[in-house]
């Protein structure tokens, strides 16, 4: 069960237009799940509902906001990285929203998702900002950049 607090804030695609955080860092700093996985199947806990929120926060935001999960490939990679790795407390996961173009984008996945050091968004948005070693600093800890098909 949700909390007001929790619900509190504005919708990403309806309050705010996709576009404007497309290709953007968002740090994740909450996971519901609104469905469940079921023998690597995925149920639908109401029918019309996102499969999840994403409650996340970046400096190209004005203000936390949620993201609603609601591609089946998508939300299957965000049950990945939140119920079965997780995250650690001294990692962050980063959400990038990136639509796929051309005639079967709706059936693509859009969300991709990286595990990285605390405090690595910040570091994304910082100008003056210089990693000592780019390679590395680049490099996730984890990554899933799901493919449109099965599992």
């Amino acid at each position: 069960m949700s909390t007001q607090s929790e619900n509190s804030g504005y919708v990403l695609g309806k309050d705010v237009p996709w576009e404007s955080i497309t290709g953007k860092a968002c740090r994740v700093k909450r996971f519901t799940a609104i469905a469940r996985i079921d023998g690597g199947k995925v149920r639908d806990a109401v029918k019309r509902m996102p499969y999840a929120l994403l409650r996340v926060e970046s400096p190209v935001l004005a203000d936390e906001a949620m993201l609603p999960v609601v591609h089946r490939v998508d939300f299957l990679t965000t049950w990945k990285v939140f119920e079965e790795r997780g995250v650690g407390e001294e990692e962050e996961a980063i959400v990038v929203y990136m639509p796929s173009s051309g005639l079967l984008s709706s059936f693509k996945p859009r969300l991709h998702f990286y595990i990285y050091p605390k405090g690595h968004l910040e570091e994304i948005y910082d100008p003056n900002f210089k990693p000592d070693d780019a390679e590395a600093w680049m490099t996730p800890i984890a990554e899933w950049q799901k493919k449109a098909g099965r599992d």
